[in-house]
């Protein structure tokens, strides 16, 4: 029997052959210190309810958390700390979670939420760099090195493009569809 785990692993490379990936924000980074978790928990919870997000804490005695180094899954197991925010509107759960490590790392697909949650989301990341010893931040939408809304609008509509052609060409498949993990996968044919 296939872990859930494969099965949206196979999920995404099945997906990956039949669309292109949304516009996606790859974040990671080490607090500086424990106590830096909890301010960028304080921080990004701030942001979360001006933008009337939901918020909900995840921190555990006992959890583990899914990561990826220098391209293999090394997962973490042990004490967690952190947050989830949900923005709804199409737009994937942010995880704020860190182990013992200090280290947290997530992604968020914005394509189906919009420009101005792309830039909310990224303003809320420039937030916590402070309180990160090193942050990387991966924009697909290029928001993040060039803060040039034109150039972000410009790759959500190119992938928007792509996928009402594939919608076109097979008008069974769906499009921005939730997984059950939160997710959204982009086009299911």
């Amino acid at each position: 029997m296939l872990g859930m785990r494969t099965i949206i692993l196979l999920l995404v490379i099945a997906l990956a052959s039949q669309a292109t990936a949304g516009v996606t924000i790859h974040y990671e980074g080490t607090a500086a210190s424990p106590s830096a978790v909890a301010k960028i928990i304080e921080v990004v919870t701030a942001a979360a309810k001006k933008n009337k997000w939901t918020i909900e804490d995840t921190s555990a005695k006992r959890g583990r958390l899914l990561r990826v180094i220098d391209e293999k899954n090394k997962d973490y197991e042990g004490k967690v700390t952190g947050v989830v925010i949900r923005i709804g509107g199409n737009c994937e759960p942010l995880h704020f979670q860190f182990g013992d490590d200090l280290f947290m790392q997530d992604f968020v697909k914005t394509q189906f939420a919009g420009a101005d949650v792309h830039i909310q989301i990224v303003e809320m990341l420039e937030s916590i760099r402070p309180f990160v010893k090193q942050l990387t931040v991966g924009d697909e939408g290029e928001f993040w090195g060039k803060r040039d809304r034109a150039i972000l609008e410009g790759h959500i509509q190119k992938i928007n493009s792509v996928i009402a052609d594939m919608k076109k060409k097979n008008p069974k498949a769906r499009v921005a569809v939730r997984l059950e993990s939160g997710r959204v996968a982009d086009v299911i044919q």
